[in-house]
């Protein structure tokens, strides 16, 4: 077995914030990324959130299909998290929205949801995003996962209180819209450079969230919270230490069965990948 690269296709420059990929059936892709753009040769460049869906063809081949603009506020901290075949949900952190009639007047974006979908050969966005704690600034690292059938949990760091977060928020099968059915609440104390989730990290059947995180003691952690749809609340939260060691970087896959693989590298950046799984007592 060989991988075969194809060539590469410029869809966008200057960049200096994380991008997010995600695949769709019959070999589609969509990154969603921080853009910037001048419209009048007289004005700023205008900063803004993108998105670019392609193709891949036999050898490797990318074939663009469009970009399609999602919010006209400047982005960063981007996550995505499918939520079905052709449906997904996006977190990023954006700049404050402006009242035009009333400059003076504004309105934080730094914990943003968004609902998306792959129509055909377009991508739309719903103008609607959910906004988590509009009175406060400072939200940094974050996730995104699905939990349960058009639920799914949203973690980031709040570093004005120094405190690790986590919401719920639900789809509404018809419209589409979010709607908070768990507030913001505290998981974990202190600071970590990265918060990140995996997607049903156990069962569809039996809800948990999964959050991995830095610990004090610069440990690799993972945090475990079971959900209740009933309830609507997050219960019998745990902490666990899936590596003793200090990480460079880290990005984990849920593989199913309740296992997950983690590809990280350490402080000297060497890279290694570990897997690990979960298990009721």
């Amino acid at each position: 077995m060989a991988l075969t690269w194809g060539d590469t296709v410029d869809f966008c420059n200057n960049q200096a914030h994380k991008m997010s990929i995600s695949s769709f059936p019959n070999d589609r892709i969509m990154i969603l990324f921080s853009d910037k753009a001048q419209e009048l040769i007289h004005l700023p460049l205008q900063s803004f959130g993108n998105s670019l869906l392609a193709d891949i063809g036999p050898g490797g081949v990318i074939s663009t299909k469009g970009t399609f603009r999602f919010t006209d506020s400047a982005v960063t901290r981007i996550e995505a998290s499918k939520i079905s075949p052709s449906g997904f949900v996006l977190a990023m952190r954006a700049s404050p929205l402006m009242d035009d009639m009333n400059p003076s007047m504004s309105k934080r974006q730094e914990a943003l949801a968004m609902y998306g979908e792959l129509v055909g050969d377009d991508l739309v966005f719903d103008p609607n995003p959910a906004n988590l704690e509009p009175e406060q600034g400072q939200m940094w690292s974050r996730g995104i996962s699905l939990i349960a059938p058009n639920t799914f949990a949203y973690a980031y760091q709040d570093g004005a209180h120094m405190q690790m977060k986590m919401a719920v928020l639900e789809i509404n099968a018809v419209t589409h819209r979010l709607e908070v059915v768990s507030n913001p609440t505290a998981v974990n104390q202190g600071f970590s450079p990265y918060v990140s989730m995996l997607s049903t990290p156990y069962t569809s059947s039996d809800p948990h969230t999964l959050m991995y995180y830095q610990g004090a003691d610069n440990s690799s952690m993972v945090n475990i919270c079971a959900w209740s749809a009933e309830l609507k609340s997050l219960d019998q939260c745990q902490d666990f230490v899936w590596l003793t060691e200090k990480l460079s970087s880290v990005s984990g896959v849920h593989l199913g069965g309740g296992k997950s693989f983690m590809a990280f590298a350490s402080e000297s950046g060497t890279p290694y990948y570990s897997v690990f799984g979960l298990a009721k007592k």
